[in-house]
Formats: C-alpha cells, structure tokens, sequence
C-alpha cells in the first residue's frame, strides 16, 4: 500500500497499469448498453485509477452494436474501441480481444449481460496488486427477469470465498476475471478454437493456465451482475445447461489428460453421476420437487459426460451469443 493507504497502480518500472477492459458481444444491444454503462461508473479507492480503456468485439457482421458502442463512448470517462469479428464463435472473437489488448498489463473480461458494480474494477486489481496474482475471479449474482420457484433456487447458486483465497481452475471463467498478460504469454490462442461453437473454451484456458503455474485468486467484492432471462429459470434449460457442460468438461479432460487416462475417470464419474440422480428420483416422493431436479441434473451430467466421451457436445454457442 501507499502511503495514502490506496495500492499503487503501477507497473515495476513506475509507470501506471495499463488496464483494458474487454467486452465480447452477439446481438444484444440493450445489455451490451448496461455492460458499458456500469464500465464507464468505475471508480477506485483501494488502488490509484489505471490507464483504463475499453475494447468491445463485435461477433457479428451486420454490426448490431456499433450504435451501441457510439452512444456510450459519449458519456465514458474512458476511451472505448469498437471492433468486429467476422469468424463466428466466442473463441474467436475473445482472441480477438486479447489480441487488441496487446500491451496492456492486465485484461478484465466481463460478459455482455452482465453489469458490474462501481468497484468491481477496484476490488479486482487492488487483489492482483496484493497477490501478485496471474488471475482474479469474482462473483457473478443473477438478476431474474421471472423470480424462479423457490424450490429452484440452490441450482443458481455458483461457489463463493472469502476475498485473498487462492482457488483453482474449476472456478476460472471469463464472466469476471481479470488476467495478468504475462500469463498469457506462451500459451497458443489463448482461446482454443475448438471451443468456439460449444462453449468451455474459458475453463480449457483456466486449465491451461493451471497446468502452466498461474496462481488464481478470488475477490468477493468484484460483483457483476448477470442477466437472466425467463427461460433460464425453466427446468429444461437447468437440464440442458448440466447436459453441456458435462459434455465440454470431459472434452476438456480428453485433450488434457489424454483419452488413456480420462475414459476410466469420467467412465467412473458417470457411473456415480446415475446412480446418484436415480436415487435422488426414487426418494423425490419425500423430498419433492427439488430432489426430483437435482435426480435429474445428475442424470443429463451423466449423459453429457457420455457425450462427451463420444465426441458430441451441445451447440450452445446458438449465434444469440449465450456461450
């Protein structure tokens, strides 16, 4: 810390950070629009402002977001480029992002549904400054347009940790992080294009980038908050997202650990997976509805896995860019 009790926003040699906020988007103006607009309302108190900027790619080739960008690069504090991607898929066009970002010392990613509290930039790099870290995660809460039945809420609950703990690569997304660029360094990509139409190409990175060393670190204050709409709290998109990302994990484990190695783990894995959701069915006429769910859940985690194994994932890159 300074004197002034605010972490130095400083590179070794003693000039400022250079911080790039990078934002992917697909034909979804009005949240893009929140996106920026809770970007522009950074303000900093634990660290000294950075060099901050703003990269916006576009991965869509009618261009839906330049009038978007336009009407917020008026009002923003900081400068905001807009640029576009014609190759379709997520990988691609946050490849593109890292790329435009070239020089930076940190990059911040955060999806276009997706709205960030005003010190969601603060709490994250005041972490890395302290740590010393190669990445910082941060807490996504949704925001329901549709309240989801109160016997549906456990499934919406993603894993929180006190601020200062190091975590692993299975809490590793591009929703909210921010990656030191030296990081990066050496791995190819970064985003590996194989992901780029069925999503999981951030925890194939996060993975990488465990494998490579990186220390990955966790700050509860850095809150953005996520966009979800009505037909995200219905049963059939829960199941389907279970189903997904089962089949993207164990694609993930095929190309780490080699296909020797991983059939007998996710084989395994499976097998608990169904035994588990079919006696969480079997008792779901005690426990009600939610045990009938998470039954379920782990039965589509159970075929997603075999679907992985067989080389079949969901499409879920459905060029609405939920990936």
């Amino acid at each position: 810390m300074s004197a002034s009790g605010r972490a130095a926003s400083t590179a070794p040699n003693g000039r400022t950070l250079l911080v790039r906020v990078c934002v992917a988007t697909f034909r979804r103006p009005a949240l893009l629009r929140k996106t920026l607009d809770s970007v522009a309302a950074q303000r900093f108190s634990r660290c000294a402002a950075p060099d901050l900027g703003v990269i916006i790619v576009d991965n869509d080739a009618a261009q839906e977001g330049r009038a978007v960008v336009a009407a917020a690069r008026a009002s923003s504090p900081w400068p905001m480029d807009y640029l576009v991607e014609a190759s379709p898929g997520i990988s691609h066009a946050r490849n593109r992002l890292v790329a435009a970002a070239a020089g930076a010392d940190y990059i911040a990613m955060i999806d276009d549904d997706e709205a960030a509290d005003e010190t969601w930039l603060d709490a994250l790099l005041a972490t890395a400054l302290e740590k010393r870290a190669d990445a910082v995660l941060g807490p996504v809460e949704p925001v329901f347009d549709v309240q989801p039945a109160e016997w549906m809420r456990p499934f919406f609950l993603r894993r929180r940790h006190a601020t200062g703990t190091r975590v692993t690569a299975d809490d590793f997304r591009t929703g909210n992080v921010l990656l030191a660029t030296r990081a990066l360094r050496g791995i190819d990509g970064p985003f590996d294009p194989a992901f780029a139409l069925t999503g999981g190409e951030d925890s194939f990175l996060g993975r990488r980038l465990e494998a490579a060393g990186a220390a990955f670190y966790w700050s509860d204050e850095a809150v953005v908050r996520e966009a979800c709409p009505e037909e995200r709290t219905r049963v059939s998109w829960i199941l389907r997202r279970r189903f997904r990302s089962a089949g993207t994990l164990t694609a993930i484990r095929l190309r780490m650990m080699g296909r020797g190695a991983a059939v007998p783990m996710v084989l395994y894995r499976t097998a608990g997976a169904l035994a588990l959701g079919s006696a969480q069915i079997a008792g779901s006429v005690l426990g009600g509805r939610r045990r009938l769910l998470a039954g379920l859940a782990n039965l589509a985690s159970g075929a997603g896995n075999l679907a992985g194994l067989a080389g079949f994932t969901r499409r879920e890159y459905d060029r609405r860019g939920d990936a």
